[in-house]
């Protein structure tokens, strides 16, 4: 989705209490291009975003944008592969760094 229309139908949505977004993108939400610029506008407008992720190829920047977003819901979905869990997004949920 075009940033300008995202912006525009998150502007509409402020105007109701208690409205929350979820953010998904082909499966996979944080790879969006413009995850961090859509996540803050959310919260510039004091929206709620939902968020399921399996936190595959997420940059450290986009972590970072989730860990420090207010009112995030986040939605872990692990499937049930060998080697699946990234332990540098660890601190995603803890806020501290991976320790073996």
């Amino acid at each position: 989705m075009d940033m300008q229309l995202f912006r525009f139908i998150v502007d509409e949505l402020s105007e109701y209490p208690s409205t929350s977004v979820t953010l998904s993108y082909e499966g996979e939400s944080l790879l969006h291009p413009n995850f961090v610029e859509a996540l803050s506008y959310l919260n510039h407008r004091g929206i709620r975003p939902w968020i399921t992720t399996t936190l595959m190829g997420a940059k450290e920047e986009v972590l970072r944008a989730c860990y420090m977003a207010a009112r995030l819901s986040l939605s872990l979905s692990l499937p049930l592969m060998k080697n699946f869990w990234r332990p540098e997004a660890h601190w995603l949920h803890t806020g501290k760094p991976w320790q073996a």
